[in-house]
């Protein structure tokens, strides 16, 4: 997915992912340790993930946007002789009556 030359927008994105990818991590490791099992206790939490959970998806699209495609170099092999070559047998030339000559081949 990221095969090419990768410009600095790819970096960018790297790092806005790895930075969103801890902070969810973050968020949702300290709410499960430290939060009780109130379902309203969560609900401040959800701005944050919500936001990490894009900044995460904007880091990547970063990433696919920040590489350069190579272009592909194939090499063609041409043959200009498509069938073995045999030679063709001599022509045979005959003497007419009136002095001419024929080949007959």
């Amino acid at each position: 997915m990221f095969e090419g030359e990768k410009i600095y927008v790819f970096w960018v994105g790297l790092i806005i992912f790895a930075l969103a990818s801890i902070g969810l991590f973050t968020i949702t490791w300290f709410s499960f340790i430290y939060r009780p099992y109130d379902p309203m206790s969560y609900l401040p939490l959800v701005p944050p993930i919500v936001g990490a959970i894009v900044f995460i998806l904007i880091g990547l699209y970063m990433m696919k946007s920040g590489v350069k495609k190579e272009k592909k170099v194939q090499t063609v092999k041409i043959s200009l002789v498509t069938q073995d070559f045999q030679p063709r047998p001599p022509l045979q030339v005959r003497t007419t009556r009136d002095g001419g000559s024929i080949a007959i081949g």
